[in-house]
């Protein structure tokens, strides 16, 4: 499956663009292991756009700290 990602890791928020598109493992849902998970779905997207303020992630010239904060928390 592929995600498109920001890895902190790799680079910084002003020195990257855009996002990296990896291989990540599909998820599985299985409540009688996790409960929460009972109610999950898993989306399969057929068709995708581009928000207008998805150019400003690309730009780095918004939310970065509400990336940057909710990286942390991770």
């Amino acid at each position: 499956m592929k995600a498109l990602v920001f890895d902190k890791s790799k680079n910084s928020w002003e020195n990257s663009k855009g996002f990296e598109m990896v291989d990540i493992p599909e998820p599985v849902l299985d409540g009688s292991k996790n409960p929460q998970d009972a109610i999950s779905v898993i989306v399969k997207i057929k068709y995708a756009a581009v928000c207008g303020s998805d150019k400003n992630f690309w730009n780095r010239t918004a939310f970065k700290d509400m990336i940057n904060d909710s990286l942390a928390r991770e």
